[in-house]
């Protein structure tokens, strides 16, 4: 993937959503936390070494709330490699 992509990240609705574009969308991914109809959200993104994704914002959770969230995405597929 080229190093000109831009990352976004958007709050829409009641969830927030990591998107990856460069002369396309190349994925987009739903954050969700366990609590049902939760507002979920990032606040801040950015691109490491390798071209992965690196997300914080925040997870509605059953039991804890609102709690601080830290993501980390595969740059090419969007896949979550830890949270």
């Amino acid at each position: 993937m080229n190093l000109k992509k831009t990352l976004l990240m958007m709050l829409l609705g009641v969830s927030g959503l990591a998107l990856l574009y460069s002369d396309a969308w190349a994925w987009q991914v739903k954050i969700n936390g366990t609590a049902t109809n939760s507002n979920d959200g990032a606040f801040a993104a950015t691109v490491d070494g390798a071209g992965n994704v690196v997300a914080a914002g925040f997870t509605e959770n059953i039991g804890t709330g609102s709690d601080f969230t830290v993501i980390k995405f595969d740059g090419v597929s969007g896949a979550e490699l830890w949270r």
